[in-house]
């Protein structure tokens, strides 16, 4: 019950607490139509803004579809288009991803726009370009959380993490700079067997606290992007039995999963696979998650509510695996071979 109690405080905490009434009574409506009515209505829409980025990151998990690397990314006028329609949809939160997002010049104007529609607004950034006067846009344009990816408290780790000298301090900075004007901050750091094995994700979560952020994401080895055939990243047995002793109800939690304890260990259950979130890309198409490769439609030809109600009845996604991420699962990667080669 304590440990309920916390996982709440730290949505609360996260969006809730700073949020209008009117998302308040949005969040409320779709509590009632997915849990009353049975509605599979995804919670939350994370959307792909560019592919551009800064970093070249050794863990980067996002899959660039070359056949698809000519056409332009969305415009302004396109994404406040998607988002009417994620409104419409019935989702209640809508994640900036990348890429990373703040290299859109537009990207005070989106938050804006999702916030007024009566949106929670979380951004996935990895700092670099937050300095005091783009975090004080972000307050004002009513983002509502900002999560920013520090792979080590080292400073010559991180950076040899990102590909890039100095994404460190930047990101060290952008942090600093969020609870300056009290927007909610999150960092988000990915688990490996080394981190796990010496220490350096505990020491992660220990200078997390330090810093009074208001959670720490942990992010999980995916077959995707850089990593899609690396199954020796996945963690291992033991990894997910030290995992175990990390997880810290209302501080520490996976990223956009649910957790289930099986004896010693975690499992995540898949918001994809339960059909509680959807990805969209920088391009428009729309997929399960943002490592899975096929795409169930674009949003450019086809309202979004048409692709997601296909999609849900389409076979990939009518029973997928929930107790792991779809594309770790072996047999799910085998039906997606019917479909798309990864």
């Amino acid at each position: 019950m304590i440990s309920l109690y916390k996982e709440f405080l730290l949505i609360y905490n996260l969006g809730i607490k700073q949020a209008s009434w009117g998302k308040r009574m949005r969040l409320i409506r779709h509590i009632f139509y997915n849990i009353f009515l049975r509605k599979n209505i995804p919670t939350t829409v994370v959307m792909g803004l560019t592919y551009r980025c800064q970093c070249n990151c050794s863990h980067c998990s996002i899959d660039k579809d070359n056949k698809n690397s000519m056409i332009p990314e969305m415009d302004t006028t396109e994404v406040k288009k998607c988002i009417d329609e994620i409104v419409d949809l019935g989702s209640i939160k809508v994640n900036f991803f990348g890429g990373e997002p703040s290299m859109r010049s537009d990207i005070i104007e989106l938050v804006r726009y999702a916030s007024s529609k009566k949106l929670f607004v979380f951004l996935d950034t990895n700092g670099f370009l937050l300095d005091e006067s783009l975090v004080v846009q972000l307050k004002r344009a009513g983002v509502s959380c900002v999560t920013v990816s520090i792979d080590s408290f080292k400073e010559d780790e991180h950076d040899l993490s990102r590909g890039e000298k100095g994404s460190y301090k930047r990101a060290i900075k952008a942090v600093e700079n969020c609870l300056k004007v009290k927007i909610p901050c999150v960092i988000s750091t990915i688990a490996t067997n080394d981190s796990i094995s010496s220490g350096k994700l505990r020491r992660v979560i220990l200078e997390a606290k330090m810093m009074r952020v208001n959670g720490v994401r942990i992010l999980l080895p995916m077959l995707s992007g850089k990593w899609h055939n690396k199954k020796e990243y996945l963690l291992s047995e033991e990894s997910w039995k030290k995992l175990a002793l990390f997880f810290d109800p209302g501080f520490v939690y996976f990223e956009n999963g649910f957790l289930t304890r099986h004896n010693d260990k975690f499992e995540i259950v898949c918001p994809a696979a339960i059909k509680r979130l959807i990805y969209i890309s920088p391009h428009g198409f729309i997929h399960p998650c943002y490592t899975v490769p096929y795409s169930f439609g674009n949003v450019k030809k086809t309202r979004l509510k048409e692709i997601v109600n296909n999609m849900w009845k389409h076979p990939l996604m009518k029973s997928p695996p929930q107790n792991v991420c779809l594309i770790n699962d072996e047999s799910y990667r085998r039906l997606l071979m019917d479909y798309k080669e990864i």
